[in-house]
């Protein structure tokens, strides 16, 4: 910039502010359900008015940040957020938003074509900048759920009310929580949106199930969605969205689940199997399988899968 300006070019008027924001608060705003943060930082140029930063954190995807905009101190969005039933308000300290913002950035790189606003791609940079004067970002420390401790869940499911009612579908709730544990470290994790996310998506897409089975998941995931609201303390409306959103999404999964284009390679592979008559818990009978399939010409391999 300063060559463009030594050679005549105009000065911008936000040329002398460049590296001059200070950080002056910070706090972030969850949802019920912890489907996203609104991240916020207030800046300001000494003597000049103060403005908001905020990031919207997406942790239904890979927590990436997927909208960032500005605004005016004087638009007062900590008071719209208080208003709001169901939000966290949290302060934090520099650090603090410094490792939340930076891991909200860094999670971009992670996601093949991130579904992200406009506004993010225009205010990135920015952010970035200001990221330059804040303390060295840490790494934001995620815990995968071990197997046992699925397993130990799974039991104190089986002994609450929702799980005595259910009755015996054990393949069916593991299935339920390993998806909450492998794509949020949080078994628990269930929303409205998660709720969409597998059953209009994830099960047809990955898994193969017997007609019952089919019939029965909404039921077991009502069960499961009753659990968790109590494990996790949602208020009764919160519960009522989650269970509503089976209601609406479930025509849908219904049709997927017997749509052999809404399958994954895995899925893909499974039902050719089936059709040929073989027991998938036979291993030997799948392997043998698997090799007859394998000596199979490219083009018909693609063919059968497609």
């Amino acid at each position: 910039m300063r060559r463009l300006v030594d050679a005549g070019v105009r000065q911008p008027v936000w040329y002398d502010l460049v590296g001059k924001a200070r950080l002056e608060r910070a706090w972030v705003a969850t949802d019920v359900f912890d489907d996203q943060d609104f991240l916020v930082g207030r800046f300001s140029y000494g003597a000049q008015a103060a403005h908001d930063l905020y990031v919207l954190v997406d942790y239904n995807i890979l927590h990436i940040a997927k909208d960032i905009g500005l605004a005016p101190e004087s638009a007062d969005l900590r008071s719209k957020w208080e208003e709001l039933d169901g939000i966290r308000i949290v302060d934090l300290d520099a650090q603090g938003y410094s490792d939340r913002l930076s891991d909200a950035l860094d999670s971009l790189e992670h996601v093949w074509e991130p579904p992200v606003t406009g506004e993010l791609r225009s205010l990135l940079p920015l952010v970035n900048r200001r990221l330059m004067d804040l303390p060295r970002p840490r790494p934001v420390k995620r815990k995968p759920m071990s197997q046992t401790a699925r397993d130990k869940l799974y039991t104190r499911f089986r002994r609450s009310e929702p799980g005595r009612e259910l009755g015996r579908d054990t393949v069916l709730v593991r299935n339920l929580i390993d998806y909450g544990a492998d794509q949020f470290d949080d078994a628990l994790h269930w929303s409205p949106i998660v709720v969409e996310l597998v059953l209009t998506d994830w099960f047809p897409r990955k898994y193969t199930l017997e007609d019952a089975d089919i019939e029965r998941l909404p039921v077991v995931l009502r069960a499961w969605l009753e659990f968790t609201g109590t494990e996790r303390g949602l208020p009764g409306s919160a519960t009522a969205e989650m269970l509503a959103a089976v209601d609406e999404f479930e025509p849908a999964y219904r049709e997927a689940m017997h749509d052999p284009a809404q399958a994954g390679p895995a899925k893909s592979i499974a039902m050719l199997m089936m059709a040929d008559g073989v027991d998938l818990t036979d291993a030997a009978a799948v392997q043998d399988w698997i090799d007859a399939f394998n000596e199979r010409s490219e083009e018909e391999r693609i063919r059968l899968t497609e």
